[in-house]
């Protein structure tokens, strides 16, 4: 292993006070100890920066950088435009890393001359734990003979369908490695633009321009469940409106070839998929019932999700979702409305 190659840590820190010292623990703890850990405090109102000036006094690996509250997004920019290492790897907060992370990546990215390496984690809830493996093997991906790893995160296709839940495990862009040249000029889209997935559109352009990646089977990033101060919760209002720019600026990455009918698919596929979210956002509404079923109902018949459900081929699903895109594709609102029910209380227990 070259010592030489300095990996920079990115951090975006807001509202983890709690969960932030077992979050750099993990990381200065690390095997490979060339690093720079950049903290991007967004101006966070809890003592997060308090925990943060006490680490930087005692390691001076530890770089605080502090910016007026702007999102997750800017935050990641600002680390991105000042890290110095060769490397790139974004943590979250709130998450935590395995000690080897860094010394296995990098030996995978030195063996197989990648630009990106990738691993699997684990959702970490209150009392239990729970692995995602993105694919059942370690595999070195060619990006210039197809780009599987661009197609995939545009959205599922055809057998890929079979796991509906694992969508977007591709997507973040935590757990994994980028080479800094390949990534340093692509931005965060503002989340105040497309509500989620601003990993999403990074890892597009990142995979796009790519030669090749490798994804390593070992879980190296834990996921925490349980912050329930999470910028990921709450209601949000303007959700539809922004997933529509989401979706067209996701569009742009089509290319204009043999692949294009894939990748469309692919892209029907998410926005398909997208009644889920759309519909546990509305059960976070103060609408009552009527105004919650009456918002699917607009959204199930828009123009765009009529004509990307009409291609999802839901014979791969299993049972219960086959029943749940059944009523959307047939406009069951009720029953859409029901089962969105049934899958919020799933995830809540």
């Amino acid at each position: 292993m070259n010592k030489n190659k300095l990996v920079s840590i990115i951090i975006p820190i807001y509202n983890v006070e709690s969960y932030l010292p077992y979050c750099l623990d993990s990381i200065l703890g690390q095997t490979y100890e060339h690093i720079e850990v950049i903290c991007v405090n967004d101006e966070s109102p809890d003592r997060s920066s308090e925990v943060l000036n006490d680490y930087s006094n005692r390691d001076s690996r530890i770089i605080v950088i502090n910016q007026k509250n702007q999102g997750v997004s800017a935050a990641r920019n600002r680390g991105l435009k000042e890290a110095k290492g060769e490397w790139v790897l974004f943590v979250d907060g709130d998450d935590w890393i395995d000690g080897q992370t860094c010394e296995v990546a990098l030996r995978k990215a030195r063996e197989y001359h990648t630009d990106i390496v990738f691993w699997g984690y684990k959702k970490e809830f209150e009392n239990r734990s729970e692995l995602k493996h993105l694919y059942q093997n370690s595999t070195f991906f060619d990006l210039n003979r197809y780009n599987e790893l661009q197609r995939r995160v545009l959205g599922l296709y055809e057998k890929e369908l079979t796991d509906p839940a694992g969508a977007d495990s591709l997507v973040t862009v935590w757990g994994k490695l980028y080479r800094t040249d390949l990534i340093k000029e692509i931005e965060f889209v503002d989340l105040k633009v497309i509500g989620t997935a601003e990993d999403a559109l990074f890892n597009l352009e990142a995979f796009g321009k790519a030669k090749s990646g490798y994804y390593c089977k070992d879980i190296f990033y834990h996921y925490r469940k349980n912050n329930t101060v999470s910028v990921t919760s709450g209601y949000r209002e303007q959700l539809a409106k922004q997933w529509a720019v989401l979706f067209q600026k996701m569009a742009v990455f089509i290319p204009d070839d043999h692949n294009q009918k894939l990748y469309y698919e692919a892209l029907h596929n998410r926005i398909s998929l997208s009644i889920v979210g759309i519909g546990l956002n509305e059960g976070n509404s103060a609408k009552n019932m009527i105004g919650k079923v009456s918002f699917l109902r607009d959204y199930l018949r828009s123009n765009t999700y009529k004509e990307a459900i009409g291609s999802l081929k839901i014979q791969y699903m299993p049972f219960h979702w086959k029943v749940f895109f059944y009523c959307c594709k047939h406009n069951i609102t009720i029953g859409v409305y029901l089962l969105l029910i049934v899958i919020r209380k799933i995830i809540n227990r």
